[in-house]
């Protein structure tokens, strides 16, 4: 499934991460899209993105809560703001939490569906 107009892709982003749904959260993504790992990194198709969204995913970790801050629209170009939250427990059992902001540019495809082009989670 993907997003139909660009502000369908942070709610189906959120969706699939909640349900930890790999396959369709990765079909957000354009198959030559770049992922930023970390400051000065970057991960290319769906083949190098794939293994941090796994990771992301994965049994038991904590999933991100994901607040779309703010989305500009130009023509086949969107850009999109969101404020990442993650709640955590830390190595002595206290709980913590770590916060972030992501920029995601999506760009609408041939087929008329909206796909993450470029993906910077903040991480770094």
């Amino acid at each position: 499934m993907a997003a139909t107009e660009p502000k369908d892709s942070h709610a189906l982003f959120s969706r699939f991460t909640e349900e930890r749904n790999l396959e369709d959260l990765l079909e957000l993504y354009d198959a030559e899209a770049v992922y930023v790992p970390a400051k000065g990194q970057r991960l290319s198709g769906h083949a190098q993105i794939r293994p941090m969204l796994e990771a992301m995913l994965a049994p038991g970790n904590p999933l991100p809560r994901l607040e779309l801050v703010d989305l500009i629209v130009r023509g086949d170009v969107a850009l999109e703001r969101t404020r990442w939250i993650l709640d955590f427990e830390g190595a002595d059992g206290e709980p913590g939490q770590a916060s972030g902001d992501s920029t995601v540019v999506l760009g609408k495809q041939d087929d008329g569906c909206w796909r993450i082009l470029i993906d910077d989670p903040g991480l770094g």
